[in-house]
């Protein structure tokens, strides 16, 4: 549920699922992301399928374990 709730963005009106589309492997389908307000992000949001068994995490790897990057 709280993947769907709006609530933890910073004006309340984008969920985790707002990127992260279910019915795209839960990745985004736009090139460039956009946040609150309709801001451009400087990538995509990646798909989030498989977390488990990845090595590291983020795009620049900063994160080793799935509990860092949380």
């Amino acid at each position: 549920k709280l993947f769907f709730d709006p609530i933890l963005s910073l004006d309340s009106s984008l969920s985790c699922a707002s990127c992260h589309i279910p019915q795209f492997a839960f990745a985004d389908t736009a090139t460039f992301s956009r946040g609150v307000g309709g801001s451009l992000g400087k990538r995509n949001a990646p798909a989030i399928t498989n977390m488990a068994a990845r090595a590291h995490f983020f795009f620049d790897g900063r994160a080793a374990t799935l509990e860092q990057q949380v």
